[in-house]
């Protein structure tokens, strides 16, 4: 299923961070990281990136999408790595390579044939007048800063009940438990070291997000849009047995919970009453 025909199903819609960039596993963060030059930055990649996560402003004008504040704030820490970028390329390019000199952004060879191929080659415009991955990353930055803004205002806990608000305290605290007590949360920042896009904030995002989701379940259905494997692990651990659900006060909803990932092939709903098993983007 596309993300289009998904987001016109009824019902309450919890959108993950995950949603915010093309499936696929599509880590453009750590191809930008890699690019000592602004030659070597992916234009196409990054205006695919630009037009994808433009789509969100639509459907956050929607009545029944909702995210919560945790996400908004991961796109923080997205938009200030952006920024970083930005800084980085923009030093850079504010001095001139020997046999080069600068002209709109672009390095330009002073032999003129030379010029138009590496134009030819690195050069990429879009409809927004973009020219080069200075106007991309600046693009990017800002339409992040609007995105970042709607989640603001479409967190879902903002609108619960005083009842509401305690049953989510006690997800939220079963959640942080079980996840660190039978690690259904993978670490991937030693493989990913060199990178340097580790997010270095934990806000307990997954917890958070499966915790409104079961809270607003205890009412009405609600579809939940993500593909972090940690998520699909602690809702399958949930509906796995009755452990450490007394603990905390918790209980299984009235309501479905429809979980949909998207690894690469569509965005399907998953089967969280089944043990855990190791799929899905990290």
């Amino acid at each position: 299923m596309e993300l289009e025909e998904l987001m016109e199903l009824e019902g309450i819609k919890l959108l993950d961070s995950t949603v915010f960039e093309p499936p696929g596993r599509f880590q453009i963060l750590r191809e930008l990281y890699d690019c000592k030059t602004i030659q070597e930055i992916p234009y196409e990649r990054l205006l695919e990136l630009v037009n994808y996560s433009r789509q969100f402003t639509q459907y956050f004008l929607k009545d029944n999408i909702f995210s919560i504040s945790e996400v908004a704030k991961e796109r923080g820490v997205f938009l200030s790595k952006i920024n970083n970028l930005l800084e980085f390329h923009s030093q850079n390019l504010s001095k001139p390579k020997k046999n080069c000199h600068i002209h709109e952004g672009k390095y330009e060879r002073r032999n003129k044939r030379k010029y138009k191929e590496r134009q030819k080659i690195y050069t990429f415009t879009d409809k927004d007048g973009g020219k080069d991955a200075i106007s991309f990353l600046n693009l990017l930055g800002k339409d992040t800063t609007t995105l970042t803004k709607l989640i603001e205002n479409k967190d879902i806990t903002a609108k619960f009940s005083d009842e509401e608000k305690e049953n989510y305290k006690k997800f939220i605290n079963y959640f942080v438990y079980v996840a660190e007590k039978k690690d259904l949360k993978k670490d991937f920042s030693k493989k990913y070291r060199h990178l340097k896009t580790r997010n270095p904030c934990n806000f307990q995002t997954d917890e958070k997000l499966a915790s409104a989701a079961f809270t607003v379940a205890l009412t009405e259905d609600v579809i939940l849009i993500s593909s972090d494997s940690d998520i699909g692990r602690m809702m399958r651990f949930f509906y796995g047995g009755e452990g450490y659900k007394s603990k905390f006060g918790v209980r299984k909803p009235n309501h479905n919970i429809f979980l949909y990932s998207d690894f690469g092939d569509g965005y399907e709903l998953q089967d969280i009453h089944q043990k855990n098993q190791a799929s899905g983007r990290i």
